[in-house]
């Protein structure tokens, strides 16, 4: 069965979502004890701890048992018998242990006033910790930002969540004590940590806000811009309500849950149509799309535009499918029927568009350059006789020598020269030299000094002969670094074919 993209996953897993989060509150719709609410959830809490833990360790005993039955009795088990019992524990057992342990007196619970100690502890000694310490660092990179007048780097958005989370967190458990003499300082720590977190609010949103506005609307950046609304109106709330109940956090979450899993405005049809609109942009400005149909262009995209048209691919392709663009071609985009997948390949999309399927890597260190041809690709060998073994040479290992009957070949120590040797018994031995420079250079060109991954094995192949020998290569992976003197070789990874040429015979290598 061809696999769906995983649009249909992600809206299960909201769904499953909104439902979890609605079962922490559905019995507390009526009612305003917070304290029935916390006592209620820390119950579920450590049911769902114990299933969780009971479930691991049956299934962990039970699997051990069929892997004895199969070795001491030497009897058959089936590996898929392993994955149905997984599915027996998780789908039966995990449900029903769970469900036992459900409170069912809520009376009883909105009154319960018992605190575990232990929880304490974690809570004010491990996370409270952990919020000042994302907070200092936060505080220090506002004043970076400040004084150097840069925008905001996209990966402190997720300190920041983590900040809000784990400062959440920390509230919610320490929340039954806030009404206890010696705890009096939880409600001016939660009140200011709501003050703290509304400045770094604005912080977020300059990031991710950038974030979108060069690569356009995905999932995640949806969900991203969600949660920080969601906190920005929960810090208001928590603020200036008089109420301030626990229980709308839950509520709140699940509505969202449920009003971004479906219809225009959720988040996998803005998502769909900003990365559709942007493709169509990027088409439209190479002259690869005219008129709703793609045309043959005058000339090839940027490498930059490249890039882009296939990172978008990419992403259709695994979250929606091209239902989108489909209209665009003249051919079907659908995989055939004993495909993996119920579309064609990004690489198969982009060959039909006349690119090469190649994702340029931007965020490689500074002065390393690494080149990988497209995995899963077998090197055409036609022409040649023998298919030497896959080779890896390292700077821990410059020196090293692969062979297969009468061919050998080494490394030289700049990992910059391959010297071939066919030397067939009682036979002159002749060498052919192959510099891999020209490779090095040619590949920085293409990619305009950046390295890159996915790239077609041709623009890999090196090809090479002399009167006794001819070699073909494919190098799979080489990474490169920028020096003072010129370009070093880390380590290269590839493979060989080769064939006799001259007086000798294929078959004499088999004597």
């Amino acid at each position: 069965i061809p696999a769906a993209p995983e649009v249909h996953g992600m809206r299960l897993a909201l769904l499953m979502a909104a439902a979890a989060l609605f079962i922490t509150f559905a019995p507390w719709m009526r009612r305003d004890a917070d304290s029935g609410f916390w006592q209620f959830n820390r119950a579920l809490a450590v049911r769902a701890f114990t299933a969780g833990l009971f479930t691991l360790v049956l299934y962990g005993g039970l699997a051990l048992a069929l892997a004895a039955v199969e070795n001491l009795f030497e009897l058959p088990i089936p590996g898929e018998r392993y994955l149905q019992l997984w599915i027996l524990h998780l789908g039966i057992f995990l449900p029903w242990f769970f469900l036992a342990g459900v409170p069912v007196d809520f009376d009883d619970a909105a009154g319960d006033i018992r605190y575990p100690n232990g929880l304490k502890i974690f809570s004010q000694y491990v996370l409270l910790p952990l919020v000042g310490i994302y907070f200092v660092i936060l505080l220090a990179y506002s004043g970076k930002i400040v004084f150097s007048w840069t925008w905001p780097y996209g990966w402190v958005s997720r300190l920041i969540l983590g900040f809000s989370a784990t400062g959440l967190l920390s509230l919610l458990l320490l929340y039954p004590l806030r009404t206890r003499d010696e705890a009096r300082w939880i409600t001016r720590a939660a009140t200011w940590f709501w003050v703290a977190l509304l400045p770094l609010l604005v912080l977020y949103f300059l990031a991710i806000s950038r974030r979108i506005s060069e690569y356009g609307m995905t999932e995640g950046r949806y969900l991203g811009v969600l949660v920080g609304a969601w906190l920005a109106v929960m810090a208001l709330y928590f603020l200036f309500s008089r109420g301030r109940h626990i229980t709308r956090i839950p509520v709140s979450l699940c509505i969202l849950a449920l009003l971004i899993s479906f219809g225009p405005w959720g988040m996998f049809s803005v998502s769909e149509q900003s990365q559709s609109a942007r493709l169509e942009g990027l088409l439209e400005t190479n002259g690869l799309l005219t008129d709703g149909k793609i045309r043959t262009a005058e000339k090839e995209p940027s490498l930059d535009d490249a890039g882009e048209i296939n990172a978008i691919l990419q992403y259709m392709h695994s979250m929606h499918g091209y239902a989108a663009i489909e209209q665009w071609f003249d051919v079907s985009l659908r995989a055939d029927a004993d495909a993996w997948s119920a579309w064609k390949s990004p690489a198969d999309v982009a060959a039909l568009l006349g690119i090469d399927y190649v994702a340029v890597r931007k965020s490689a260190p500074e002065g390393e350059l690494r080149f990988d041809a497209a995995r899963n690709v077998a090197l055409s060998v036609r022409g040649y006789d023998r298919l030497l073994p896959e080779a890896f040479f390292s700077e821990s290992r410059r020196e090293a020598t692969v062979g297969a009957e009468h061919v050998t070949y080494r490394m030289n120590a700049t990992l910059d020269t391959l010297t071939f040797v066919f030397a067939p018994e009682e036979e002159t031995a002749d060498s052919l030299r192959i510099p891999l420079t020209a490779l090095a250079d040619t590949l920085l060109a293409a990619y305009e000094g950046s390295g890159a991954q996915d790239i077609p094995p041709e623009r890999m192949e090196i090809e090479a002969a002399n009167d006794g020998l001819a070699v073909k290569l494919l190098i799979m992976q080489v990474q490169l670094r920028r020096e003072s003197d010129g370009l070093r070789t880390k380590f290269m990874r590839l493979r060989t074919a080769f064939r006799v040429t001259g007086g000798a015979e294929v078959d004499d290598l088999n004597e």
